[in-house]
């Protein structure tokens, strides 16, 4: 191992109009040839320092930045980020944000084009990719999973042979076998020289593998005052049987899934990254028309539900948060949809948001606006509340707050939820009932919850 190719003294950022720093002081070196973990709480500055560092900050977005970042001894901000780029190889936590062209194919050489690389040298680097799944060069992208557009877009960046890797949470979408075979390989490019910057709140996956694990701001590994398990199943208010659903004629996604979920119980929906969890999600949001089967929410056929009245009986908190923030506030955002004033103060009050409450939405850290967008969707007082791999990005505190807000909501009796999760911290504390998704069927573990990355018995 070499000396530095990163050093960092006294960085201080401020935005635009804020009496407080979002970053700093922070001071750090990182060698090459090392794997770098960073974490700390939502909202400390993890994403801003990463837009530091590709040079974003303050080439592209505004700011005022003080101290030194030194990258092989030449002052960062003397670079321009299209230079940074040859250089450094970036992953944003907001993944989706990168996503330039239309089909995979597209996708994955788009950056190596940029950088002239032969064609032939594209094909090699390509070849047995780790990451990317059986998908046709011309498949749509905008038909992949979350966590399968993830992997695009790792690929995407890992085929341009960066000399620093910096990934925003890069584990956030992606299944236990996809999360280590991440891992394996980001550890074999450190091994070979490269350098690899993680920011991630899975400390407890991540820092196993690292070399040095830097904290910007407090942090305790581990859900803290665990919540408890939900009431115990009363009525069901949501049967799925025989649910079957594809894309495109004769590539079924769903293939006769049948899940039941109860008023006054969690449930938990598990499955591999592109293997049809978000697609039954927006099936069950009324957002997607399914070809066959029979879907029942409260006892009526989801078809014949109008749109304004599902609203009101179904809430839904996307795994992209972005897509659902609307207001000028993190207030009106809350308000808009609450069934009484009441409901709002408890839930700012138990999400411990009060002091974000005058701050605009896309002003927040991505984990912050998961925390926003599901206290907003908690506020309507929804029956059946679908919850789309909602830790990511969310630090120990905020996520023992999502839990206590959604354990809070079961107990009171009202509330049938499904959470799609990859991460054991919530899942022991959503999954009073969990479901895998296989080949388009779900497959009840009853008396299961999880454990790690494995399944084991446990009494409920």
């Amino acid at each position: 191992m070499s000396g530095p190719i990163l050093q960092i003294d006294n960085l201080e950022v401020r935005y635009p109009n804020t009496t407080v720093a979002a970053l700093g002081p922070v001071n750090l070196t990182i060698r090459r040839g090392q794997l770098v973990l960073i974490h700390g709480r939502s909202g400390c500055g993890k994403s801003t320092l990463f837009k530091v560092l590709n040079g974003l900050i303050p080439q592209v977005e505004p700011a005022t930045v003080t101290g030194s970042v030194l990258m092989d001894g030449r002052e960062l901000g003397e670079s321009s980020p299209q230079l940074i780029s040859r250089t450094v190889g970036s992953v944003f936590q907001n993944f989706e944000a990168q996503i330039i062209q239309t089909t995979v194919g597209d996708e994955l050489v788009f950056g190596m084009e940029n950088l002239n690389v032969e064609r032939q040298e594209m094909s090699r680097r390509l070849l047995g990719s780790a990451f990317v799944s059986s998908w046709p060069e011309n498949t749509p992208v905008d038909r992949l999973s979350g966590g399968t557009k993830q992997k695009l877009i790792l690929e995407a960046v890992l085929a341009m042979q960066p000399e620093m890797l910096i990934l925003d949470e890069p584990l956030s979408n992606l299944d236990a076998d996809s999360s280590q075979s991440l891992l394996v390989q980001l550890r074999k490019l450190a091994d070979q020289g490269k350098t690899v910057i993680m920011i991630e709140h899975r400390v407890d996956l991540v820092e196993q593998w690292a070399d040095q694990v830097v904290n910007l701001g407090r942090y305790s590994p581990g859900v803290k005052n665990q919540v408890r398990k939900g009431t115990e199943p009363a009525d069901a208010v949501l049967d799925v049987s025989d649910l079957r659903f594809s894309y495109v004629p004769g590539q079924p996604v769903l293939q006769g899934a049948d899940l039941t979920l109860a008023r006054g119980a969690s449930t938990v929906l598990m499955g591999d990254n592109g293997s049809g969890k978000s697609t039954l999600f927006r099936v069950l949001a009324g957002l997607v028309p399914y070809q066959g089967g029979s879907v029942q929410l409260l006892g009526r056929e989801l078809r014949a539900w109008k749109r304004k009245r599902l609203r009101n009986v179904l809430g839904y908190v996307l795994q992209n948060p972005n897509h659902q923030l609307f207001m000028k506030s993190v207030r009106e955002e809350i308000m808009m949809g609450a069934a009484s004033e009441d409901d709002v103060g408890w839930i700012v009050d138990t999400a411990g948001i009060g002091d974000l409450l005058d701050r605009h939405p896309f002003s927040l850290s991505e984990g912050q606006k998961r925390l926003v967008a599901c206290c907003a969707v908690l506020a309507g007082r929804p029956q059946v509340l679908l919850l789309d791999e909602p830790t990511i990005g969310q630090d120990d505190q905020s996520l023992d707050s999502m839990l206590h807000l959604v354990q809070d909501m079961i107990r009171q009796g009202q509330t049938a939820v499904l959470s799609v999760t990859h991460d054991s911290r919530a899942a022991q504390a959503l999954g009073s009932v969990i479901y895998q998704l296989e080949g388009g069927k779900t497959v009840l573990h009853s008396g299961m919850v999880l454990t790690g990355q494995t399944l084991t018995e446990r009494p409920l």
